[in-house]
């Protein structure tokens, strides 16, 4: 189990679940990333991974089926991480 899931093991809910993904192009508008944690995750990382853009993304709000993002610039591309 990776470190981080294991720091942010739910208490009562069993083994932490982790997902991981990309999304390449993300516009500058609030974009929904599906998710099959099955539960809001406790924590959402975002890694800018873009050559030809410099930019950022946020995240906007999580629920039980997607996360959703937002670019400061449309183009960028991510790497995701969800523990819940």
């Amino acid at each position: 189990m990776p470190l981080i899931a294991n720091i942010l093991k739910p208490r009562g809910k069993g083994t932490p679940k982790m997902e991981e993904g990309t999304y390449a192009s993300l516009p500058d508008t609030t974009t929904e990333i599906a998710h099959v944690l099955g539960r809001t995750p406790l924590a959402v990382f975002l890694t800018p991974r873009s050559t030809a853009v410099i930019g950022y993304a946020l995240e906007s709000a999580r629920s039980a089926t997607s996360i959703t993002v937002r670019a400061n610039v449309s183009g960028v591309d991510i790497e995701w991480a969800a523990v819940g």
